[in-house]
């Protein structure tokens, strides 16, 4: 936000529409996914970017030969008779197996009268003659029993899917653990025991959350449409082929099959399909004068990591039906969560469950052409080789796997590469995942940002501190000397308004990773200042999209028709998810103030992102952001609707009442916001954001002492939330003075020492009631910080 004066500042009593809650923020106390998910995000204001441009995917397609762009989908047993030994590795791999029907094939836990216990619930597990049922407690709490319709996934673990009236699938989160016995499997859990997650609580497993439709489905099946009707709150769930085919990767194959059968096939390289999935790895990558390690001849096919990276990315979904198309730029169906806290760890390594894509985009394997078919098999999804023979196809045994370069015993776990530079992490219990960052460890970044690396992880008895010595034996101190964006990323994400010089200079330097660049700018405090609005001017002109959609997000706070004349332009760019940002970014700007064709532009975008906020509308969040949308636009009718429908698809939705309520505060009804949100309160009564918008409610009806107990509960909840605190000081001094007000700030900096509005707004008050000695003190600890701030001459001058 901009610099205020503490005039405006003691006036800002205000409130804009909350930020949208993502399925990683649903609950600080949990995150339970099911499934291979596409991960939603909030961006822009907030606002879910799904979109979907069949015009522009019409005309992206290749249309040279064998119509490829009206190619129909014709299902992977038509691959077998040409492709048997693809054939026969894919219906062995987990792609083949993430979704199929439940029978004595597929099924693998123990359905013979086993039972599991869960919260003071046992649950049952049985058949009936060829069906499979699970008695476990429904949505209002009581013992039901249950058909299951299909199998889910298969290892490490399996789940299993109930048929809900209006179409839904719900994935039971009791599993069955089928690895070996002797590995610890063989056994039902539950995958998230330490949680006491009831028939009440908005994470059971009848409710949204724990929906395949919405969640799961995206990933597990091909071509799949989900067809959400909004009106029914219904599904109309379709797919192609129910499992993960051919087409899922390799896009409608009915133009090959008519190739195939051509006389003379020469004339087609794509072989009648859109694109090519050709991966060379014996021919595009060698060894030359002698180097440790091999280097590509000829460049990476994209369309392999743009077709792996729909799902196995933490992103969210831009499109419906992307299969069509899938080596489509990433960033036309998808948009990819950035590196910060808490989904990533401040050195970018997986934190929360992010899947592959996010990390490996950071690495220098990526930087240097690795795609994942170097290392793994296109249809098995098995690795090309063993341990670390695999790595030694592109980096020389002789050089790297020998005591002098790990400095472990051969043979041991510490002499494994991806010991090293892939540790895992557990997900869903029992699936442990490798980190795909490949970075070297860094017990030094660990100590200053409290992130993980691989020295500890493995051995646990001892400390950061011992690990950075072990280093410095080995290698010298050299390695402490590499740039790392860590100490950046950790100080931007605590707060630290001195991380922004940094953050600018990274964003700016192209030889970072594009995902690494727009990380940077997602941490960049969106201020209207000079610096600020000429990096977002040049960065919007970047090559890669995701830094030019991180770019434009800069100008939030700039006022709506200066953000109109320098963002504009991207409506019109040509990736889908840089569009939909800056959509998001002008959807306040008045269209009759533009003029006839930029009214059109304007229409247009606005149309396209509006019917894509419809289309995964089954999401609270984005039924809400529907709402905010409208609100914007002064849409009142539809934006109640929209607000009223996210509070209905999720009781316990925190951001939908408040939003609600802030309907009711624009059109001038601040008494049925106030009882919008202790309704809310009363379903949710640690909601922190019901709080603090209350707390606004009562100050705009002039009840101060109605505030004051509200906003310090809120504080107590969250005490880094800036926000917060500022609002509770400035009450207090209001109302009963400024040494009240003070004393706010003074506690509030305890958690906050660095905050810039804190201490600006401390040291006017301490000017205020003539403490000269603590407003110098504070005003240097405040130039500190902002060195260029006018307010600082101001108070030298003040100040005696």
């Amino acid at each position: 936000m901009r610099k205020t004066s503490n005039k405006e500042k003691k006036t800002e009593f205000t409130s804009k529409p909350t930020e949208t809650l993502t399925k990683s923020s649903l609950s600080s106390r949990k995150t339970l996914w099911i499934g291979i998910t596409a991960i939603v995000l909030s961006v822009g204001y907030s606002f879910f970017l799904i979109s979907c441009s069949q015009k522009e995917k019409a005309e992206q397609a290749d249309t040279s030969t064998n119509n490829v762009s009206l190619a129909t989908y014709v299902g992977s047993t038509k691959c077998q008779s040409c492709h048997t030994e693809q054939q026969t590795q894919w219906n062995s791999s987990h792609h083949a197996q993430a979704i199929q029907e439940a029978n004595s094939q597929t099924v693998l836990g123990n359905f013979t009268t086993a039972t599991f216990t869960y919260n003071n619930i046992q649950s049952r597990f049985y058949k009936k003659g060829n069906d499979y049922f699970i008695e476990t407690d429904g949505p209002d709490g009581k013992l039901t029993e249950y058909k299951v319709s299909y199998t889910f996934g298969v290892y490490p673990l399996q789940q299993y899917l109930v048929q809900f009236p209006g179409g839904r699938m719900q994935a039971i989160p009791i599993a069955w653990d089928s690895r070996k016995k002797e590995e610890g499997g063989q056994r039902w859990f539950h995958m998230y025991p330490d949680e006491k997650i009831d028939f009440k609580d908005q994470l059971h497993w009848t409710g949204p959350y724990q929906n395949w439709n919405m969640m799961c489905a995206e990933c597990h099946s091909t071509a799949l449409k989900k067809n959400w009707d909004p009106e029914q709150k219904a599904y109309h769930t379709e797919w192609k082929e129910l499992s993960v085919g051919c087409e899922s990767c390799h896009g409608p194959a009915s133009g090959h099959i008519e190739w195939s059968k051509a006389a003379s096939k020469e004339t087609d390289a794509k072989k009648g399909f859109a694109f090519s999935l050709r991966s060379g790895w014996s021919s595009d990558w060698q060894f030359a004068d002698n180097a440790p390690i091999a280097h590509r001849v000829k460049g990476p096919n994209s369309a392999i990591e743009n077709v792996c990276a729909a799902c196995h990315a933490r992103s969210s979904q831009l499109t419906d039906g992307w299969n069509a198309s899938p080596a489509d730029e990433f960033t036309q169906h998808h948009n990819p969560a950035v590196l910060t806290e808490p989904l990533f760890w401040a050195t970018g390594e997986q934190h929360d469950e992010v899947y592959v894509w996010n990390t490996f985009h950071a690495s220098k394997m990526y930087a240097n052409g690795v795609t994942c078919v170097d290392c793994h098999n296109a249809h098995t999804g098995k690795l090309l080789a063993s341990d670390n023979a695999l790595c030694g196809r592109c980096h020389s045994p002789a050089v790297f796997d020998t005591p002098k370069h790990h400095f472990h015993q051969t043979a041991t776990a510490g002499a494994s590469c991806v010991s090293c530079h892939m540790p895992t992490r557990t997900y869903m219990g029992v699936d442990e995942r490798r980190d795909h960052s490949f970075q070297v460890p860094r017990p030094d970044l660990s100590m200053t940002t409290q992130s993980p690396n691989a020295c500890v992880s493995c051995h646990t008895e001892k400390n950061n501190q011992w690990a950075a010595k072990a280093l410095d034996k080995w290698y010298g101190n050299e390695w402490r000397q590499r740039p790392h964006w860590a100490n950046t990323f950790h100080q931007a994400s605590s707060g630290k308004p001195n991380a922004d010089q940094a953050l600018m200079t990274l964003a700016k330097d192209t030889k970072q990773s594009a995902i690494v660049r727009a990380s940077s700018l997602s941490l960049l405090r969106r201020e209207a200042r000079p610096e600020v609005i000429a990096l977002a001017q040049l960065l919007m002109q970047d090559a890669a999209p995701k830094v030019r959609s991180e770019a434009v997000k800069l100008l939030e706070t700039v006022e709506p028709g200066e953000r109109w004349r320098l963002a504009n332009a991207l409506l019109d760019d040509a990736n889908r998810m840089v569009r939909m940002e800056t959509v998001a970014i002008l959807a306040d700007m008045p269209a009759e103030q533009l003029n006839d064709t930029d009214r059109q532009r304007w229409g247009r975008a606005l149309g396209e992102y509006e019917q894509s906020l419809r289309l995964h509308s089954d999401f609270p969040s984005n039924s809400s952001q529907l709402g905010v949308l409208y609100l914007r636009q002064q849409r009142w009718n539809e934006a109640r609707n929209w607000l009223l429908k996210a509070i209905e698809l999720d009781r316990k939705f925190e951001a939908g009442y408040v939003n609600l309520a802030d309907y009711y505060r624009l059109t001038k009804n601040d008494v049925l916001a106030v009882e919008t949100l202790n309704k809310g309160l009363e379903l949710i009564p640690k909601g922190t954001d019901l709080r603090y918008a209350l707390a606004l409610a009562y100050v705009r009806l002039g009840d101060v002492n109605q505030a004051l107990p509200l906003l310090k509960e809120a504080i107590r909840l969250s005490p880094d939330n800036v926000q917060y605190a500022y609002v509770y000081a400035v009450a207090l001094h209001d109302k009963a003075g400024p040494l009240q007000g003070i004393a706010a700030l003074k506690q509030a900096l305890q958690h906050l020492p660095n905050n810039g509005d804190l201490l600006s707004l401390l040291v006017e008050w301490l000017i205020e009631t003539r403490n000269f000695a603590e407003a110098r003190s504070y005003s240097e600890q405040y130039a500190g910080l902002y060195p260029n701030d006018p307010a600082i001459a101001r108070w030298k001058q003040m100040i005696p």
